[in-house]
């Protein structure tokens, strides 16, 4: 019995030791957000960025196809609110607007009924966070996005 408490005392000092580090590195590290100024100037920065990625092309786009890491595979039909997301051998078909009529389909057999749901929250979070990265510069002038420029040493 005493060498059990012997190795938790241990295991529970090299886990609050850790934790302390950690605290340490934080602490050290952190940086306040830089102050920015808005205005005309920033918004003109932010139009030019549209420019060159060619938003107006994103705004007329019906349909999106683009691979993740070479991991994740999608197929975005923007007007029909829908997407196909591939990974392994999963292929999940995502209606946003009428979520029944989304499909799981796993090595060529469909998935039906509850055994959907944890396939479809995951193509969902999988497309949410890969399609951030693809779409993130176009959001530049959605409600509640601030644009300011930032001068750093």
């Amino acid at each position: 019995m005493k060498r059990l408490w012997s190795i938790f005392k241990r295991i529970f000092l090299f886990i609050l030791g850790a934790l302390l580090a950690l605290v340490i590195i934080l602490a050290f590290y952190h940086e306040p957000l830089p102050d920015g100024q808005q205005g005309p100037e920033a918004d003109a920065l932010a139009r030019k960025m549209l420019a060159a990625v060619n938003h107006e092309a994103y705004e007329k786009a019906n349909y999106l196809s683009w691979t993740f890491k070479g991991i994740h595979r999608y197929e975005w039909y923007k007007n029909n609110e829908a997407v196909k997301v591939e990974w392994s051998n999963v292929s999940v078909k995502l209606v946003f607007n009428n979520p029944s009529r989304s499909q799981v389909n796993i090595g060529g057999e469909l998935i039906l009924g509850a055994a959907m749901e944890p396939y479809l929250k995951k193509a969902e979070a999988f497309f949410n966070n890969d399609s951030f990265w693809l779409v993130a510069p176009h959001k530049v002038f959605d409600p509640g996005v601030e644009r300011s420029i930032v001068s750093l040493e």
